[in-house]
């Protein structure tokens, strides 16, 4: 019989999987029998380091769950701030809309280009503030003259 599948003389530990003891065996070949006490001192740290750190994972599990909880009470408690009506110390900003935002959303870019070209499929739908080139008309000129704005690199940007 070889030394891979010879059974130890003494009975495995049922916490640690045959196969293991079967491998650690071939790489390890026989180290002779392990005094009992030996074996359960060892087993009995491992049990207690790995206890440990199993103790220390949960309590940290819970101080997130704790402190979430507390941050949910603390916000229903105080209840969320109402925003003011109106700020009394901040100075009224106009905003500056270019003629070429066809979408209105604060800034010329190839989008609003597209949507142009896209309004000229439905003439009911255009405005009369396309017109970006002021010919009377609203074309591809118009769209060209917006794709340009949007990727020129020389606008202006108010701050």
């Amino acid at each position: 019989m070889t030394d891979e599948l010879r059974q130890p003389d003494h009975p495995a530990d049922p916490d640690v999987p045959h196969g293991l003891v079967q491998d650690l065996g071939a790489v390890y070949g026989d180290c002779g029998p392990i005094p009992d006490q030996l074996g359960e001192t060892v087993a009995a740290q491992a049990r207690s380091h790995f206890a440990l750190h199993r103790r220390r994972r949960m309590v940290l599990r819970l101080a997130k769950v704790g402190a979430a909880a507390a941050s949910v009470a603390l916000v229903c408690w105080l209840g969320w701030p109402e925003p003011p009506s109106q700020m009394p110390d901040m100075p009224a900003v106009l905003a500056v809309v270019e003629p070429e935002d066809i979408d209105r959303n604060g800034r010329v870019d190839i989008l609003d280009a597209f949507a142009l070209a896209r309004g000229l499929e439905t003439p009911a739908s255009l405005q009369q503030g396309w017109d970006i080139t002021n010919d009377g008309r609203i074309d591809l000129r118009d769209v060209d003259a917006v794709a340009f704005a949007a990727v020129n690199l020389q606008r202006v940007s108010i701050q």
